[in-house]
């Protein structure tokens, strides 16, 4: 089994300088790591999404969670298209789709060996525009709102599954089921 690495970090309008959370967009999106993008509810170009994001978090409140940010290693084992089909997968299971992500995976040039994708998240339900995901906060709070207590551990496992999986579809078989057959 591959070894992964998963981090998770917010932005928010009392924690960091206004416009952060847009300048983190086009960060991950720069020409230069020539990344692969993709985004849900949101604009796919950086430039754009970064505009997009700086009217949303002109929108919020004085004390709101702008973006959560999650930072992921990919397993080296899979191509280029299997890697997309993990992120956009972990994306689309962590949120089903009811809020706005956006990805970019590096993988080329200075990445090539370390290919990792960085994760947005606007946490705010379509429909309702209220929080769903609750990444930020307490573990009394998320429990309060009927999830996991701790966001991080629910994240990192989420992304195990999404991971081994993957894996396994490629063909490479996790450690648990190499120790299960000897």
């Amino acid at each position: 089994m591959a070894i992964y690495s998963c981090n998770l970090a917010s932005v928010g309008r009392t924690t960091h300088a206004a416009g952060t959370a847009g300048c983190h967009l086009t960060y991950i999106g720069r020409e230069g790591a020539e990344p692969i993008v993709e985004a849900h509810a949101m604009p796919a170009d950086p430039v754009e999404a970064r505009s997009w994001m700086d009217r949303q978090e002109a929108a919020d409140r004085a004390n709101a969670r702008v973006m959560d940010k999650i930072r992921i290693a990919i397993p080296r084992e899979l191509d280029a298209a299997q890697r997309v089909a993990l992120v956009r997968d972990f994306c689309r299971d962590l949120t089903g789709d009811r809020v706005p992500w956006m990805f970019a995976i590096h993988q080329e040039g200075e990445d090539a060996n370390n290919p990792h994708a960085h994760i947005v998240v606007r946490d705010r339900d379509l429909d309702t525009g209220k929080r769903v995901l609750r990444l930020s906060d307490s573990a009394r709070d998320r429990i309060a709102a009927g999830l996991e207590p701790k966001a991080v551990e629910w994240v990192r496992l989420r992304w195990e599954a999404c991971a081994n999986q993957a894996l396994e579809r490629a063909g490479h078989r996790s450690e648990e089921h190499t120790s299960e057959l000897q």
